[in-house]
Parts: C-alpha cells; sequence; structure tokens
C-alpha cells in the first residue's frame, strides 16, 4: 500500500485482517514512510485495511477502509469504476444522479459496494446512492470509488 502525506504526521499506524470478521482490524504495523506491504497472505482471502496518521498521541486523518482480495480463490477485484457523467453542472438548490458501474476484474466481486465523495462538501454533497445536491457556486470533484 503506498499513500499521500497527512499534513502533520509523524507516523502512520496500519490497522488490518481478514474482511468478514466481527473484529477484523489488528494493529499490523508502525511506519514513518508512506508505504508498506503485508507478507504471507493466505490464497484466495479477502482482506481489509486502514492506515491512521498520528502526531504525538494524537490521530490527525484515517485512510478510507481499502478492501482487497489476493489472488487463488473465486474472489477478485474490480478493474475500476465506469461513472455515467463525466461533467456536469448544477444549480445551486437543485440535484442530479449520477450511477456508477464497476469494471470486473477475475474471480467474483466479494465487494460490490462504490463509494462516492465530494472534494468540496461546502459546494455540493452526494448521497451513498449517488445523488449530487448544490449547495453554493464553485466546482468540487464527486468521486466515485470501490
Amino acid at each position: 500500500m503506498t499513500w499521500k502525506k497527512a499534513p502533520g504526521a509523524e507516523r502512520y499506524i496500519i490497522y488490518g485482517g481478514v474482511a468478514g470478521k466481527k473484529k477484523p482490524y489488528k494493529k499490523l504495523a508502525i511506519v514513518t514512510n508512506r508505504y508498506w506491504s503485508q507478507k504471507k497472505l493466505k490464497k484466495g482471502r479477502c482482506y481489509k485495511y486502514v492506515v491512521a496518521a498520528v502526531r504525538g498521541n494524537s490521530v490527525v486523518a484515517l485512510s478510507k477502509t481499502i478492501n482487497v482480495a489476493t489472488k487463488g480463490g473465486k474472489y477478485g477485484n474490480p478493474k475500476g469504476v465506469t461513472v455515467s457523467k463525466k461533467k456536469l453542472t448544477i444549480k445551486a438548490g437543485k440535484t442530479k444522479k449520477i450511477t456508477a458501474k464497476l469494471k470486473k476484474g477475475r474471480g467474483i466481486l466479494k465487494f460490490k459496494n462504490i463509494r462516492f465523495e465530494s472534494s468540496d462538501p461546502q459546494v455540493a454533497t452526494v448521497t451513498a446512492k449517488g445523488k449530487i445536491k448544490a449547495l453554493a457556486p464553485g466546482t468540487c470533484y464527486i468521486y466515485a470509488y470501490a
């Protein structure tokens, strides 16, 4: 895994484990660089990870959950995400909906959720189902990721 530097972070704590368990997260490592890899993963298993950026004793940033399936089993990872619209103009107070689909990779997709996120929630918000609401004049990006 690699990630961008979090402002103010002194170190990063990686949590992870086998997906689907009630308590999948265990502390796996503490690093000062911005990359990490886990060795000896089992074939055909699904794992989930999260990275916490830490300064002193405080968490300054937390990553999104990363889900991944290892090779060798019936599960696979998506190749990407396609969205219905590449560019939208919405007047403040109005809404529009976008749809997103996964580009299938090898195997059955274990993680089928597509998440949406606004780069500027003061300009526009987006629901888990892709409904965008413009709040104020400006420009922002809506990200769809798996």
